[in-house]
C-alpha cells in the first residue's frame, strides 16, 4: 500500500502437472528486466486442526549499528526477518503421527513453508522458514495431545 514491493508471493494451486510454465507480463516496465527470487513448489500437508488463534509473529533486524552520541551512526545492514511462535490444540494420534513424520523429514535444519491464514492473508501471513524448536506433545487425554509451542525463523536469503 506504501508502493514498498513484497518480497514474497505464496499461490495454493490445486493443479498437478509434470511440467509448468510462468509467464510474466510487465509491458509498462522501461527497466527492460524483472528480478525474481526463488520458486519453491511441493506437495503439502493440511492439518485437520488447525494453529491456535493468538499465534505470534516477530518481526526482527540483526542489524549492527555503532552508535556516537549526537552524531549519525552507520552499521551493517543486515536482512531482516520474521520469526513465528504457534500451538495446535487438541490433536489426534493420526495427525501427530504426520506432524512427527514431517519432523523426522526436515527436523530443525530444512526449510519449510508455514502459511498462517492459507485462507486470507497467504502472501502476508506465509513465510520460507525454518523450524528452530523440538516438537513437543502433551498428552491431554487418551489419544489427544496439545503442540505446545513450535517456533519458526524465516529465511531471506
Amino acid at each position: 500500500s506504501d508502493s514498498v514491493v513484497e518480497k514474497r508471493i505464496v499461490f495454493n494451486l490445486d493443479q498437478t502437472f509434470q511440467w509448468w510454465r510462468l509467464t510474466i507480463e510487465d509491458s509498462g516496465n522501461s527497466d527492460a528486466f524483472i528480478t525474481l527470487g526463488i520458486f519453491k513448489m511441493g506437495v503439502f500437508y493440511e492439518f485437520v486442526r488447525n494453529i491456535k488463534e493468538g499465534f505470534g509473529i516477530t518481526p526482527s533486524d540483526p542489524s549492527s549499528i555503532s552508535r556516537t552520541p549526537g552524531a549519525y551512526s552507520q552499521g551493517q545492514v543486515k536482512d531482516r526477518f520474521r520469526t513465528a511462535n504457534v500451538m495446535i490444540p487438541v490433536i489426534e494420534d493420526t495427525q501427530r503421527d504426520k506432524l512427527s513424520a514431517i519432523f523426522n523429514k526436515i527436523g530443525n535444519n530444512k526449510p519449510c513453508i508455514l502459511e498462517l491464514d492459507p485462507t486470507n492473508r497467504i502472501s502476508e501471513d506465509s513465510m520460507y522458514c525454518r523450524m528452530t524448536t523440538p516438537l513437543p506433545f502433551i498428552n491431554r487425554t487418551l489419544n489427544y495431545y496439545d503442540v505446545t509451542q513450535i517456533n519458526f525463523e524465516e529465511l531471506t536469503r
